[in-house]
């Protein structure tokens, strides 16, 4: 699915031919979707579709592993506190406190992976100057370690490296809660049928 993310990616990055009209806009946007995939095969080459793709694969198994790790550390403190047991002897953490943990986690996580994100990002309009060519320069990077180097020490940490942060985290944030708030509520219906099935086999048992 890679290709679609470098898609997204140039579309976000392209400047609009009109924007006076909103129904051209919308036009627009429906025929680039359509469109940039073909014209970034025929002029760039199928390779230009995975471009940044080393930093995802560094990215995505990090970003995923440190969440869990972060949410899994931070568990134990609220779960003596906001846990609910049912009917059948189930515990529930609160949909407040998985809420709450699972955010923070996708917070810290996405600020320790940030500049893995922003390399990413530089590396998929390499090759699409002209279509962002009123968003400033598009500087050509040799792989990703030039490109982490680069950009700090052109334009340093905070204006390089963590370009967008806040956004970033105000998206990492919900982000987490629904994922967190999923699996806990996925974890624990789950259980229940386990424990109902197994119950159900014992009865038959006997």
């Amino acid at each position: 699915s890679y290709p679609m993310d470098v898609v997204r990616t140039r579309l976000i990055c392209q400047s609009p031919a009109d924007s006076s009209n909103s129904a051209n806009l919308l036009n627009n946007q429906q025929s680039r979707t359509l469109k940039t995939p073909s014209q970034i095969l025929s002029k760039e080459g199928r390779q230009a579709l995975y471009k940044g793709l080393p930093a995802a694969l560094y990215t995505v198994p990090i970003y995923n592993g440190l969440s869990l790790c972060l949410y899994n550390s931070l568990k134990p403190y609220v779960l003596p506190y906001m846990t609910r047991i049912d009917e059948m002897n189930i515990p529930l953490l609160s949909d407040l406190a998985t809420g709450f943990l699972g955010g923070l986690s996708g917070l810290l996580t996405k600020t320790l992976t940030f500049p893995m994100d922003t390399v990413k990002k530089r590396l998929q309009v390499q090759g699409f100057a002209d279509g962002r060519a009123a968003m400033g320069l598009t500087p050509e990077y040799r792989g990703f370690w030039h490109c982490l180097i680069t950009i700090l020490r052109k334009e340093g940490v905070t204006r390089g490296l963590f370009k967008g942060w806040v956004p970033g985290i105000i998206k990492a944030f919900p982000n987490g809660v629904v994922h967190f708030v999923l699996l806990e509520r996925s974890l624990y219906f789950v259980g229940k049928a386990r424990k109902r099935t197994k119950g159900e086999t014992e009865f038959s048992d006997k």
